[in-house]
């Protein structure tokens, strides 16, 4: 018997688009299932899901190419067309997956394209807005943090740009195991709140510490209200090193 996870395409949305698959992420459940039957059902639905979202690319590939030519140089790509383009790369290494997971299904459990054999998520609060960016590092052999994912929390719309929202974002970053110490760094000015920080591989979850998920912690140096912010301030309140518990079951 085998426990699998139900993966999904992309870890990291980057638009609303994309949200329904954070949200499979941080909802999958595992599955105890015969190994060939799971592997099988596994690839069929993530080859439609990749067919179904293959299409969608190519049609805003070319609505961006439109989009471009109006009122750009056509002899260059815009930004948009080249964000596609990587989505596109990124989707020819999920299908070349897809056919190794069909022939080894204990592929499966391990790393994908998009995800880790682990998957680290919390909820980033961004109560005060200004020009925060939330990192997720990991410590290397060598002593140095290498960062494996990052977001700004700046937002182009009218809620974004008051003094203090509601506005809350989950975060994932792959993780390759638990041996892995990783850490969360505040860059830029402004303070952000993390919750509910877990450690997921779809049969195992581990949260942060003892603390309730819902506590919020805070990171990062406020932001002035005039004049230039403060190099060491910024530094103060800015990293979260990460230790985890299992998670306890009722």
């Amino acid at each position: 018997m085998l426990r699998i996870r139900l993966l999904t395409f992309c870890t990291q949305p980057t638009s609303t688009k994309r949200a329904p698959a954070a949200r499979a992420i941080s909802n999958s459940q595992p599955l105890q299932v015969c190994s060939v039957w799971a592997s099988r059902c596994f690839a069929d639905l993530c080859v439609a899901e990749a067919a179904r979202f293959g299409h969608a690319l190519k049609e805003g590939r070319h609505a961006a190419r439109v989009m471009r030519t109006r009122t750009r140089d056509r002899r260059l790509c815009g930004q948009n067309e080249l964000l596609l383009d990587a989505d596109l790369r990124r989707l020819d290494e999920w299908r070349t997956w897809l056919k190794e997971a069909t022939l080894r299904p204990d592929q499966v459990a391990g790393t994908t394209p998009f995800c880790g054999a682990w998957q680290l998520r919390f909820m980033v609060h961004n109560f005060a807005p200004a020009v925060q960016k939330v990192i997720v590092e990991q410590q290397e052999p060598d002593g140095t943090w290498r960062e494996i994912t990052g977001r700004h929390t700046i937002e182009f719309r009218a809620q974004a740009a008051r003094p203090t929202t509601k506005l809350k974002r989950e975060l994932t970053a792959p993780v390759a195991s638990l041996s892995c110490t990783l850490r969360v760094r505040v860059s830029g000015t402004g303070r952000v709140a993390l919750s509910h920080i877990a450690l997921n591989n779809g049969v195992e979850l581990l949260f942060f510490r003892s603390r309730p998920q819902r506590a919020k912690i805070l990171l990062g140096a406020q932001a002035p209200r005039h004049g230039m912010p403060s190099l060491r301030s910024l530094e103060k309140n800015s990293v979260l090193v990460l230790e985890f518990v299992p998670a306890h079951r009722g």
